[in-house]
């Protein structure tokens, strides 16, 4: 030819262009994400339903996911090893090839840099800083990316080829079928073809025989290869492999959230189904064996109370101080005060002869009242009564029984067995009779209830008339009846057993709950020997709201076991209102149904939907309004 044109430089001269690192980070992230989302999920769903009954299959499950996260991995690794991208490299436009030739790497030099990449990350990121930092300060403002050691491993570099070439994929060019038809036809006359003109049937032909010529029959045809063609294939080999992309990545993704999915559901119903009731009035302890969240108080008032006081009242730093459900009193060696519970303000002020020996809460003329006693006088005070009290002598060898909403009054066994019991009220002391054989439980408005050895229940009036008798039943099947744990508020206590008689620490008890009237049960919690043995008093509130035993709070109008108290590590002391006072890991604590208040500075006197009056470490007794959202 006298003439030539400058072709194109081949492809593998042109320089790689290194990817940066927002991409490489967006890639990274639409992998992980992959993995750690769908991971994530079925970690959360695991701890939420599968630990219960048995935390065993719950830990199955999270290693099986923590398996399956890390042979996505091992998926990762192949596809870098087969195309140099996974899906996240893909849709960042990158790819990871030998540093060296710009090929794809062997399987084995792709796991160690996804393992390498991995423990980075595991170690606080420090493979993604170090990437980051090499990147900046590397020589050629990033071209020497594959000097960070997770690519010197397998020695691979990151290329960007949506900005750069792709080595994999080299751009193809289109070339006309015959030299001649490389330059444009006012370039045709200089130039000297040789050695023969194009021939009949080509684009090129130029006719020279004259109108009257016969072409070639191929004259007509299409070439075989133009721009326009190789370009319709171009796009569709490009369409077809983003469809064999796309198809790729679902069902990677689906595997990856199926198999996951599958892990969960495998879990769940390996998992022991949750004892359930197999009685409506039946509570199951491990229904109550969650920790309730333990919330710090230290600020002034009572928890889920108004934190500014209604009224405060100074007492005395040597003051004993009781409650009931309407006053408060303080009693010092020669003075008693009464205050409203409401309003603070004194009710009534009673002398004294001396300290007092005993104080109760109990209920005279049908009102909350104060029971004290000095030596062996009993002294009785209700509101009715205003500045006077009444008094009587204690019969010899009574104690009071503070069990029920009154107080009884009860005798220790003579040498057949038999109790005496006395009431006391503004007529001094009233004689009970007590069944003979029976035990004086408590008094239930006029009449006394008392129990046996053998389960049985008699109901009294005050002349000792029979008002009514009953067997109490078993709660459930193959128990039989070990003692009466308590009496009192209308609600009888017992404890069954398979083994009444076995002192080991996981013989099964039950804790029932029966109405004092009828008998009825009101329901049942079985928990072990170890627990009842451990509390073994049955402690009542002033109100009759909340009793504990047994490590458990209990509502006593439902008999049923609201709160697992030792689930909460608390010792119980005392109950006031809706609510258990104990000592816990973080010292006193008030136990709710739903929450264990570490508290500090004050004591619980009266807690209801009124307010909650405390007497404090100041030695002052203060009342706090329920707060405006809980009323």
């Amino acid at each position: 030819m006298s003439a030539q044109t400058e072709q194109p430089a081949p492809l593998t001269d042109r320089p790689a262009e290194a990817a940066s690192t927002a991409r490489r980070s967006l890639a990274y992230g639409i992998d992980a994400a992959l993995v750690v989302v769908p991971a994530a999920a079925a970690a959360w769903w695991t701890v939420a339903h599968s630990f219960s009954p048995r935390p065993l299959f719950g830990w199955m499950t999270l290693a099986a996911i923590l398996l399956v996260a890390v042979l996505v991995l091992f998926v990762y690794a192949a596809q870098n090893a087969g195309t140099g991208q996974t899906l996240g490299k893909r849709l960042a436009g990158i790819r990871v090839l030998r540093a060296e030739d710009l090929t794809t790497t062997d399987y084995s030099d792709a796991l160690s840099r996804g393992f390498s990449y991995l423990l980075g990350v595991l170690g606080l990121g420090i493979a993604p800083i170090i990437a980051a930092v090499r990147r900046t300060a590397g020589r050629g403002g990033g071209v020497e990316d594959w000097t960070v050691w997770p690519h010197r491993l397998d020695g691979s570099r990151v290329i960007d080829v949506r900005h750069g070439p792709d080595p994999l994929r080299p751009a193809e060019e289109t070339f006309p079928l015959y030299p001649e038809e490389w330059i444009a036809d006012d370039e045709a006359a200089t130039v000297s073809v040789s050695p023969l003109p194009a021939p009949a049937w080509s684009p090129a032909h130029r006719d020279t025989a004259g109108p009257d010529a016969v072409p070639h029959p191929a004259a007509d045809a299409a070439p075989r290869t133009t721009p326009d063609s190789t370009a319709e294939r171009r796009r569709s080999e490009t369409t077809r492999l983003r469809w064999a992309l796309a198809a790729r990545a679902l069902i990677t993704t689906t595997s990856i959230v199926g198999l996951l999915g599958a892990l969960v559901a495998t879990g769940h119903l390996l998992q022991p189904a949750p004892p359930r009731p197999t009685d409506e009035r039946e509570v199951l302890a491990a229904t109550l064996g969650d920790a309730l969240p333990v919330a710090g108080y230290s600020g002034t008032g009572f928890p889920d109370y108004a934190t500014t006081a209604d009224w405060t009242i100074p007492v005395p730093a040597s003051a004993t101080t009781v409650a009931t459900r309407a006053h408060i009193y303080t009693l010092d060696n020669r003075t008693l005060t009464a205050f409203d519970a409401l309003t603070g303000t004194v009710a009534a002020t009673l002398p004294l002869t001396s300290s007092v020996d005993v104080a109760a809460e109990t209920q005279y003329d049908g009102a909350p009242s104060l029971f004290w006693s000095v030596g062996d006088t009993a002294y009785g005070w209700s509101p009715e009564r205003g500045s006077e009290a009444f008094s009587a002598e204690i019969p010899a060898g009574a104690t009071p029984y503070a069990a029920g909403a009154e107080l009884l009054f009860v005798s220790a066994p003579d040498d057949d067995g038999n109790y005496a019991a006395w009431r006391f009220g503004p007529s001094g002391f009233a004689a009970m009779t007590v069944p003979q054989g029976f035990v004086p439980g408590a008094l239930t408005g006029e009449t006394l209830v008392s129990t046996n050895a053998g389960g049985e229940v008699t109901v009294t009036g005050a002349d000792g008339s029979e008002v009514t008798s009953y067997p109490l039943q078993a709660p459930t099947g193959n128990v039989s009846f070990g003692r009466t744990v308590a009496v009192g508020h209308n609600t009888i206590a017992a404890v069954w057993s398979p083994f009444p008689d076995s002192s080991s620490p996981s013989t099964p008890v039950t804790v029932a709950t029966y109405a004092a009237d009828t008998g009825t049960l009101k329901s049942f919690i079985t928990t072990t020997f170890e627990r009842t043995d451990s509390a073994p008093s049955w402690l009542w509130g002033g109100d009759g709201t909340w009793a504990s035993y047994a490590g458990f709070a209990f509502e006593v109008g439902s008999g049923r076991a609201v709160v697992d108290l030792a689930a909460q590590g608390v010792d119980a002391t005392t109950v006031v209102g809706a609510g258990v006072l104990g000592q816990g890991p973080q010292g006193n604590t008030y136990a709710t149904d739903s929450n264990a208040w570490a508290i500090s500075g004050v004591v619980p006197l009266i807690v209801d939907e009124s307010g909650a009056v405390v007497k404090t470490s100041r030695a002052t007794v203060e009342k706090y309004s329920a707060r405006q959202d809980d009323r």
